[in-house]
């Protein structure tokens, strides 16, 4: 592959700290095409913290790859772009503007990575998978909501975008089967609601519906009912 001046596949950091997948991207012959069109985005991409190649090629490459494809969906959509703060990550400006603040859910510091698992198509236990599911979302957005700079400000505080509607785009990565699950599940952290469904003896659907106060993950917790 042609390297040109931005290239995010050339190593800026030890062997030992690049991410698996980072590797595996980048030496797979199948994964030319998608190398070509990520450094092809990145040519327009604002570095704006000026730690997006580190990043992307060690700790953070989920998180980055996801970053960037959204910028890829702004620019493809045509919307002015605001980059000249580090964050909120995007500001969109024009008629409908918008401040968009990336994060996602990761695996546990020292879990062992697994490329490709023989059972990657469904999780061995749905239920467990589906709660840690709601819980990683719902801690990666209070993660976000809670945050404050050093000016004890929120990010949808910050002059720049005070009054514009503010968004968190989360994605989700962690684990293998992190992006099975459907976001209706998230729903139930969101609103701290449940529902159950059943048939009575005449065959009619009935639904009923339970207040979730809190959401579980082993030993961790998190409040429920964000909105």
């Amino acid at each position: 592959m042609v390297r040109n001046a931005r290239d995010l596949f050339t190593p800026v950091v030890p062997s030992k700290r690049l991410d698996p997948h980072f590797t595996a991207v980048t030496e797979g012959a199948s994964h030319e095409a998608a190398r070509t069109l990520m450094n092809a985005i990145f040519e327009n991409f604002r570095d704006v913290d000026g730690n997006f190649v580190k990043d992307f090629q060690s700790s953070g490459f989920s998180a980055r790859v996801f970053e960037l494809a959204l910028f890829a969906y702004i620019e493809e959509q045509n919307l002015q772009l605001d980059r000249t703060a580090p964050a909120p990550d995007f500001v969109v400006r024009g008629d409908n503007p918008v401040a968009i603040e990336v994060t996602t859910t990761n695996p546990t510091q020292g879990t062992p990575t697994d490329l490709l698992p023989s059972n990657w198509l469904l999780p061995n236990d749905l239920d467990s998978a589906d709660q840690e599911f709601v819980f990683q979302i719902g801690k990666a957005l209070r993660r976000k909501l809670i945050h404050r700079d050093a000016q004890g400000h929120a990010y949808w505080e910050k002059s720049h975008v005070e009054g514009v509607p503010f968004v968190i785009a989360v994605g989700a990565f962690h684990g293998t089967h992190a992006q099975f699950h459907v976001e209706g599940l998230v729903a139930k952290y969101l609103y701290g609601i449940d529902q159950n469904f059943s048939h009575d003896d005449t065959g009619d659907l009935t639904v009923t519906q339970h207040d979730v106060v809190e959401h579980h993950w082993k030993t961790k917790s998190i409040p429920s009912a964000l909105f």
